[in-house]
C-alpha cells in the first residue's frame, strides 16, 4: 500500500483553517520529479480558498453598510439571501439586531434563543433578548433573562437597574426599590433618584418620594417630570409656596411649558397670589390654550381681583365645556351681577339652584345672592321670593332675617311684614351685647344691626300711629 504525503498550509484571515493537500504518487512519477504539476493545483486551490474568503468578507462588509444606516430590512434580505446563514453566529446576531431594530421582537428573540444554544452564558445575547421581552411588555419574563444575566454578572449595577425597570413597569414597586437600592449604592445617578421618587410615589410614601425627587432635583433641575411631580407633592401638603418656587425656577429655563405654566397659575391661585396666577394663566392663553381648566382658574383669579367682566369671559368659556358644574355656574353668576350684565347674573344663578344639589347652606348663599341680583335689577317680587327661599333652607340664619325684613321695609314699601321680621331677628339678639352684625350710619360711623332694628321698628310704629292705625304691642314670633 502506497502512504500519501501530506503537506500542510495555514491560512490566516477571518476564517482560519488548516489546509491538507494529498498527492498521491503515479507510477514512475515522484513529487519532486513533478513540481509543475503540484504547484499549479495549489494555485488553483489558493485562489479558490481566498475568492471565497473575499466574497464573504464583502457580503459581512455589505452588511454592516446597511446596519450602519438603519436599513435593516435590507441587511435581513442579504443575510437571507446566504447560503446557509444560520449556522453563522455572526450572521444569527446581525439579523436579531436588524430584527430587534424594526420592532420585530418576536422574531429577535426566536434568533437570540438559537444563539443562546450555541452558548447559554453569552451575556449579551441573555441580556437583548431581555430588551426584546420588555420592548414588548412581557415585564416577567424579561425579569426572568435578567436575573439570569446577574447570575452571571452580579456586580453589574446597569443590570439591576434594568431589572429594577422591569418591575417597575409590571407595577411591582417594591421589588423595583430593592433593585433601584442595589444599583443606588453603586451609582446615586440622576435616573436612579427619579425611579426611587416614582416608586415611594406609588406606594403613597410622599415623604420618601418628595427626598428622592429632591435629590433627582437637585442633580437636573431642568427635567420637567421630576419638577412636576415635586410641586404636585408639595401641593399635596399644601405647602403652595415651595411648590410655586419650584414652578417658577423652572419657568426661567423653559418658560413654553404649557403644562407647567398651567400648574403655576394654580399653584398661585391657592395661594391667593391672584396676579401673578392671572399672569401665568394668560401667558398660557396666548399659546392658545382654551382648556377648561385654564379658563376656569383663570376666570376664578380675576373674580377675586373683582375684575368681573374678565372673569365672566373666562368663565362663560369654561361653563360651555361643563354646564353642570353648580360652583362654576355659581360663580359665573356673581360675575354677571357685579358687572354689567344684570339679566345674565339672574339666569346664571337661577340655573345655579338648578344644578346644585349641596348643602342647604350652599343653596341659601345662592338664593341671597340671586335675590340680591334681582333686587339690582329691579324685580323686587322675585328678589324676595328668593329671600323666602333661602330662609326656609335655614331658618336661623339671622343675618337672612334681617335682609327679608329689609327688603320689605325699603323696596317691597310693605311695613306690616317689616315689622314682623325685624321683631323675628330682634329676638334673636344675645341676651348680653356683642357686636356681632354692623351696619353704616351717617357720618362714616357703624350701628349694630340689632340697634337699627330696634330703632326701625319704634319709627315704623310712629309712622302707623300718624297714619291711622293702631300700633301694635306684641312682637310676633
Amino acid at each position: 500500500m502506497r502512504e500519501p504525503d501530506t503537506l500542510s498550509h495555514g491560512t490566516g484571515g477571518l476564517f482560519a483553517t488548516s489546509v491538507k493537500i494529498t498527492i498521491r504518487r503515479h507510477k514512475n512519477i515522484s513529487l519532486l520529479s513533478s513540481p509543475a504539476i503540484y504547484l499549479s493545483r495549489l494555485v488553483v486551490f489558493i485562489v479558490v480558498f481566498f475568492s471565497f474568503e473575499i466574497t464573504k468578507a464583502q457580503q459581512y462588509d455589505s452588511i454592516a453598510v446597511y446596519m450602519q444606516r438603519y436599513e435593516y430590512q435590507k441587511a435581513i434580505n442579504k443575510i437571507n439571501s446566504i447560503d446557509k446563514y444560520d449556522s453563522d453566529l455572526k450572521l444569527l446576531e446581525l439579523k436579531a439586531s436588524a430584527l430587534y431594530g424594526l420592532n420585530r421582537y418576536s422574531e429577535a428573540i426566536r434568533v437570540y434563543e438559537k444563539l443562546l444554544e450555541h452558548d447559554s452564558s453569552d451575556l449579551r445575547n441573555i441580556i437583548e433578548t431581555a430588551h426584546c421581552f420588555y420592548s414588548l411588555g412581557d415585564y416577567r419574563n424579561a425579569q426572568t433573562w435578567l436575573r439570569k444575566a446577574i447570575r452571571i454578572s452580579p456586580r453589574s449595577s446597569y443590570l439591576y437597574q434594568q431589572l429594577g425597570d422591569a418591575c417597575y413597569q409590571d407595577d411591582d414597586f417594591n421589588s423595583a426599590v430593592l433593585n433601584y437600592f442595589t444599583a443606588y449604592s453603586a451609582d446615586s445617578s440622576f435616573y436612579l433618584s427619579r425611579q426611587l421618587g416614582k416608586c415611594f410615589d406609588k406606594l403613597k410614601q410622599s415623604d420618601t418620594a418628595i427626598w428622592y425627587y429632591q435629590k433627582a432635583y437637585d442633580l437636573n433641575p431642568g427635567d420637567f417630570q421630576t419638577t412636576y411631580r415635586l410641586a404636585n407633592l408639595y401641593l399635596e401638603k399644601k405647602d403652595y409656596k415651595t411648590a410655586v418656587n419650584l414652578t417658577d425656577s423652572f419657568l426661567v429655563v423653559d418658560s413654553a411649558r404649557l403644562k407647567m405654566l398651567r400648574l403655576n397659575g394654580y399653584l398661585n391661585f391657592l395661594n391667593e397670589d391672584y396676579a401673578h396666577a392671572i399672569e401665568s394663566f394668560n401667558k398660557c392663553v396666548h399659546r392658545k390654550d382654551t382648556s377648561y381648566f385654564t379658563n376656569k382658574y383663570l376666570g376664578y383669579s380675576y373674580f377675586r381681583e373683582e375684575e368681573y367682566e374678565k372673569a365672566k369671559d373666562h368663565l362663560e368659556q369654561a361653563f360651555q365645556k361643563d354646564t353642570t358644574n353648580a360652583e362654576l355656574c355659581y360663580v359665573l353668576g356673581l360675575s354677571c351681577d357685579y358687572s354689567v350684565y344684570k339679566k345674565s347674573g339672574i339666569e346664571y344663578l337661577t340655573k345655579t339652584i338648578e344644578l346644585a344639589t349641596p348643602s342647604s347652606g350652599f343653596l341659601s348663599h345662592v338664593y341671597q345672592d340671586l335675590a340680591a341680583a334681582n333686587t339690582g335689577y329691579y324685580k323686587y317680587d322675585d328678589a324676595l321670593a328668593a329671600y323666602l327661599k333661602a330662609y326656609e333652607l335655614t331658618p336661623n340664619d339671622t343675618l337672612l332675617i334681617f335682609k327679608i325684613a329689609s327688603h320689605y321695609d325699603n323696596w317691597i314699601k310693605d311695613p306690616e311684614n317689616a315689622l314682623k321680621y325685624y321683631r323675628i331677628f330682634l329676638a334673636t339678639r344675645p341676651e348680653k351685647t356683642r357686636q356681632t352684625y354692623k351696619i353704616p350710619a351717617s357720618g362714616g360711623m357703624v350701628v349694630s344691626y340689632y340697634d337699627f332694628a330696634e330703632r326701625r321698628i319704634e319709627e315704623i310704629k310712629e309712622e302707623k300711629f300718624w297714619n291711622g292705625k293702631k300700633p301694635e304691642t306684641s312682637p310676633e314670633k
